[in-house]
């Protein structure tokens, strides 16, 4: 009877560090995916910036009154509606 107890002690052990170990690899996996997501939805933006760094004379300023602002607001729209869903 002691025997019996002994092994489910030591099963229940065995099963709390391998639901240790999975929902420290879960959490991991969850931060990767919104960095991942957060990325995805900078893109636009970013990749504005990398064009702009090329050899170009007034590209900044042209865009900071022309393509920016409608890029910042769609971004800006665009996360509010993912958090509201």
């Amino acid at each position: 009877m002691a025997s019996s107890a002994k092994k489910t002690s030591e099963a229940s052990g065995r099963f709390a560090a391998v639901m240790s170990r999975h929902a420290a690899v879960s959490s991991h996996i969850n931060i990767f995916i919104l960095l991942l997501i957060c990325g995805v939805m900078m893109s636009p933006i970013l990749s504005i910036f990398v064009i702009s760094l090329g050899d170009t004379a007034d590209l900044i300023p042209h865009l900071f009154h022309t393509v920016l602002p409608r890029y910042l607001a769609n971004t800006v729209i665009l996360m509010a509606g993912v958090g509201a869903v």
